[in-house]
């Protein structure tokens, strides 16, 4: 009979996300988004929920297309789009700089286990932010 063997996620698990961390974290997102991503976005919000950082985007809103038919009997401005956040990551925490990484799947409309960019399954929050705001920010 097999053995049933323990084998360490670490995508799974986490300790809740103390305030000092969510505090420091938030700023060193928020730092590097200014520093590196000027101009790629209108907002960034970074939000906490237990063991969980959710980093969303927000971009400029879309305009709907104009209707350039003359017959129209109600001709206004386009009106924009309603602006929804763009998810980006969530990230886990394990201890301050050793978080999990999840970039969010607009295919699967889902977090998907990922490494960092070294190939690690953990690092800084930062550098997680990084990875998917070079992917998803135009």
């Amino acid at each position: 009979m097999a053995q049933r063997m323990w084998t360490f996620n670490p995508h799974s698990g986490g300790r809740p996300v103390p305030e000092i961390v969510r505090q420091t974290t938030r700023a060193a997102i928020l730092g590097h988004a200014e520093a590196h991503f000027v101009g790629r976005y209108r907002g960034i919000d970074v939000r906490f929920r237990a063991q969980f950082c959710y980093v969303d985007a927000y971009l400029e809103p879309v305009e709907q297309p104009t209707n350039d038919d003359s017959s129209s009997l109600a001709a206004s401005a386009p009106e924009p789009v309603r602006d929804h956040g763009m998810a980006l990551c969530r990230l886990r925490y394990f201890d301050r700089d050793r978080w999990s990484f999840a970039i969010y799947s607009y295919a699967q409309e889902r977090y998907d286990p990922a490494v960092f960019g070294d190939g690690e399954f953990f690092g800084p929050a930062v550098d997680g932010f990084d990875l998917a705001a070079n992917l998803y920010l135009p």
